[in-house]
């Protein structure tokens, strides 16, 4: 039988030097693109939030037309995070009812100016609510930012059956008609990363990169 020799020399491989200075180098790459995976996980988080946003507008402005209901979305910047107790939050969705007791009670309205928006008002009721603050979407903050680009701290916007659109920055305010383009700006607070969600008078809210 004959036996064929292999030449150390000629063996394939890698000495472990080498392989520890590919884990090195593969080390150093990971560490300088941690940084920007984060920041970019983060401001996902922003646009995600701006998207919610967005969601909860057009819904309820679909809401309006396909249940005949009026439906008004409420901003409170110094609203309580929202609990089982207390569901609002700094987004919350309030559909108009005949109330305040009786078979009807949960039969739909179409005005915007008769019901009681209140948390603990008989002629709405509460539909759902959306709040930034939660942790999955930090460091999300969000301001309402009027027509005219004034920041406001209270805003209710509410939709009709009829397509209309009404605005108030005031709980105890008359709704007047909303002609401009309110929108909210939402920030990732740590670097200024911002989404703008906008909606027109007649038509659906969307985000945007940029005003």
């Amino acid at each position: 039988m004959c036996l064929i020799r292999v030449s150390r020399r000629h063996r394939a491989g890698f000495t472990l030097i080498e392989m520890m200075a590919v884990v090195a180098f593969i080390g150093i790459v990971v560490a300088a693109a941690t940084p920007s995976w984060i920041e970019l996980t983060k401001d996902r988080r922003v646009e995600n939030a701006a998207l919610n946003i967005a969601d909860l507008y057009r819904t309820a402005r679909s809401r309006s037309m396909g249940r005949g209901s009026a439906v008004l979305v409420r901003w409170d910047a110094n609203a309580a995070m929202p609990s089982g107790a207390n569901p609002a939050g700094h987004f919350t969705v309030r559909e108009a009812v005949a109330g305040p007791s009786g078979a009807s009670a949960n039969l739909p309205s179409a005005s915007c100016f008769s019901p009681d928006w209140g948390d603990s008002g008989t002629t709405s009721k509460f539909v759902v609510s959306f709040d930034e603050r939660r942790k999955r979407f930090e460091p999300a903050g969000a301001a309402f930012l009027d027509d005219v680009g004034n920041v406001q701290q209270f805003a209710q916007v509410c939709f009709t059956p009829a397509g209309r659109t009404f605005v108030r920055y005031s709980s105890a305010g008359a709704f007047s008609v909303l002609t401009g383009v309110p929108r909210v700006r939402v920030t990732n607070t740590k670097t200024n990363f911002a989404r703008f969600v906008v909606f027109p008078p007649h038509g659906s809210a969307r985000v945007v990169s940029q005003l």
